[in-house]
């Protein structure tokens, strides 16, 4: 299904100019885009993959994300269920320091340099609480051993988008893979897990590709920043 056009905060398609300039391809464009969604998800899950995608670290699309924080809204989410898509965007940087801790320990092996030995895990309780339910990620396993308490900080914050229980399990599931599969992270172990787990709570393998075709179709916002703006350039001479 087509969707209608994405509108600028002044009711503007920032697309417009395109009608004019190329409109064969401005409606190959729109026909690709629609073809993302293809009625598996529900409207507010789509906006919501959409609403993630925007605010990643990578991406941060402020003007893209009150529309799809407005979308969703429409579609019957509430202020608690945006909140934590926001809440489940803000770890992802936990992913630097997975990327990084094996590069560092190669770096300090070549070097001769001792890093931090393994310590007991007592006192990290949400360590244990992730450990024990099968939820531990391998990537953690240097960040436990040279920092565990800071790991069990973020692990705290982290699993209490799932312990909440605001938004269902698949869901969270789901937001996760569009997050990793955003084409400005990529993070492609992250997209293998969360996508086991999404099958292991019911999601379906069309309810996945959607998602990526989500993500695989928000490469469009790079021409709804940058077309008003050269349009407004044109327009001065």
């Amino acid at each position: 299904m087509v969707r209608e056009p994405i509108t600028s905060a002044a009711g503007d398609d920032p697309l417009a100019p395109l009608a004019s300039w190329d409109p064969a391809w401005l409606g190959k464009l729109r026909a690709w885009e629609g073809a993302a969604t293809q009625g598996v998800l529900p409207a507010k899950t789509v906006a919501l993959v959409r609403l993630i995608l925007d605010v990643g670290i990578t991406h941060l699309d402020a003007c893209a994300a009150e529309r799809h924080m407005r979308a969703a809204l429409a579609a019957g989410a509430t202020r608690q269920e945006i909140l934590a898509v926001l809440k489940l965007a803000s770890v992802v940087g936990i992913h630097a320091y997975a990327a990084s801790a094996p590069v560092v320990r190669e770096v300090a092996e070549a070097a001769g340099v001792t890093m931090p030995r393994s310590r007991p895990r007592a006192g990290t309780p949400a360590i244990d609480m992730v450990s024990a339910a099968g939820q531990f990620n391998p990537a953690w396993d240097n960040i436990a051993t040279w920092d565990p308490a800071w790991l069990d900080r973020f692990l705290g914050m982290g699993a209490a988008v799932w312990t909440d229980k605001v938004l269902d399990a698949k869901t969270i599931e789901l937001l996760c893979i569009a997050g990793d599969a955003n084409v400005t992270h990529l993070w492609s172990s992250g997209v293998r897990r969360h996508a086991e787990a999404a099958l292991r709570l019911g999601a379906s393998i069309e309810e996945i590709l959607e998602v990526i075709r989500l993500a695989a179709t928000h490469g469009i916002e790079s021409l709804e920043m940058a077309v008003p703006i050269l349009d407004s350039i044109c327009a001065e001479t």
